[in-house]
């Protein structure tokens, strides 16, 4: 999966990986191919909320699997800034963070290597 994700908050189609059952509380992380980390703009995550996830893969999920499912998402998208606390952490501080915002789905699955 050839990806083209532009670091811009403007509306763009865009082709990425994301994880499946990252557990940063924020969502859903967008992965950097080039690192396997975390991708990055202007200094901050980015993220799809995870029930977002959840809702588009209804049905497309294996049995079972062990750790972290890659997710491949084609889609017009909208990088919109967020400021949340962490609601996995008791008392965690507020973060600022990038929401991937879907606007139009074109394809998703689950990959495998």
């Amino acid at each position: 999966m050839q990806e083209k994700f532009a670091l811009t908050n403007k509306p763009q189609d865009a082709v990425f990986i994301t994880s499946y059952g990252w557990t940063g509380g924020m969502g859903e992380a967008i992965l950097d191919p080039a690192t396997g980390g975390i991708k990055f703009f202007k200094g901050r995550p980015i993220f799809v909320d995870s029930e977002v996830i959840r809702r588009l893969l209804e049905g497309k999920l294996p049995d079972s699997w062990v750790g972290e499912l890659r997710v491949g998402i084609t889609a017009n998208i909208k990088l919109v800034l967020k400021t949340r606390r962490n609601p996995s952490i008791r008392g965690a501080p507020k973060e600022t963070f990038w929401e991937v915002q879907i606007n139009q789905l074109h394809d998703i699955r689950v990959l495998t290597e």
